[in-house]
């Protein structure tokens, strides 16, 4: 009698690939002409998504220089912010709680820089950095055991003890911990190098020419 598993298998199984691509002809100007048209349009755009990634990462730069003198002047996180250029462009500078993730390394070095120890080496307060871990199973486990798993495995006397810590696996992120934009100037030795070791997320919005 099927199980669970099997079903679900039975559900997900997918069509044998192809070796070759079937290729057919669609006559009439009509399609021709939208087809030549989506081409070149769709050339151009790749081409301008290029230069206009160029063209946000230096105003991101610049954008965020002026962010951090004005964290610093105002001695507080000054949150969005409207940015405009000598000739009245404007953008709309935003300022997340979001940060990258970072690797162990990375996340000792933070932890370093910035965290307060007690004379025992114990973190005083909340840290720079924070981890989130995981949980799934083991697919070669999982698939050694679908039978019994069916079956509530956590009840099962058939799996090998050696066997029942390898069924769930973990994964743990490091990133930077919430709220550490608003620190800059309690843990921080300068605005500018604080944030750049951070790296908060930065957003844009409402890009005008004039």
């Amino acid at each position: 009698m099927a199980n669970i598993f099997d079903k679900a298998r039975a559900k997900g199984k997918s069509a044998p690939k192809k070796t070759e691509k079937t290729s057919i002809v669609i006559e009439g100007a009509e399609f021709d002409v939208n087809l030549k048209k989506f081409a070149t349009l769709k050339k151009e755009i790749d081409e301008k998504t290029a230069e206009m990634k160029t063209a946000q990462a230096v105003v991101k730069e610049f954008c965020s220089d002026k962010y951090c003198e004005l964290y610093t002047e105002t001695k507080s996180n000054p949150g969005s912010i409207i940015i405009k250029s000598e000739t009245g462009a404007n953008l709309m500078f935003l300022p997340t709680d979001k940060y990258i993730t970072v690797d162990e390394n990375q996340a000792e070095a933070l932890k370093e820089a910035y965290d307060k120890v007690d004379e025992g080496g114990n973190t005083i307060g909340a840290s720079i950095v924070e981890e989130k871990t995981t949980y799934s199973f083991n697919n070669e486990m999982l698939e050694k055991y679908m039978s019994v798993i069916a079956d509530f495995i956590e009840n099962s006397e058939e799996i090998a003890e050696a066997d029942k810590e390898k069924l769930i696996v973990s994964a743990t992120t490091i990133s930077v911990a919430k709220g550490s934009i608003d620190k800059a100037l309690t843990i921080g030795k300068d605005v500018k190098s604080f944030i750049g070791d951070i790296q908060p997320v930065f957003t844009m919005k409402n890009a005008k020419a004039e």
